[in-house]
């Protein structure tokens, strides 16, 4: 096999491979879900961390990424069941 052609199908699998992992992708994403521009409200409660007084106007809470992340698919997961 010359220079070339071990290129060409080294380039050829790497093609391949971006393909399938964005079909994929695609595929598990399927339609988007139900999109809405209303925000996701999680009730605050005696276990979250509040730091502050806690009269005041607002109340900050600071969530990981990975209660945001399980809170996103359980609401596509809700809308998709209904």
């Amino acid at each position: 096999m010359t220079d070339t052609t071990k290129k060409i199908l080294y380039g050829a699998g790497i093609f391949i491979v971006i393909v399938v992992f964005l079909w994929g992708a695609w595929a598990l994403v399927g339609s988007g879900g139900n999109t809405s521009s209303k925000p996701v409200v999680i009730p605050i409660d005696q276990t979250d961390h509040i730091t502050g007084n806690p009269k005041s106007n607002v109340t900050f809470v600071e969530f990981s990424m990975l209660v945001v992340f399980i809170v996103t698919l359980l609401n596509i997961s809700k809308s998709r069941m209904c």
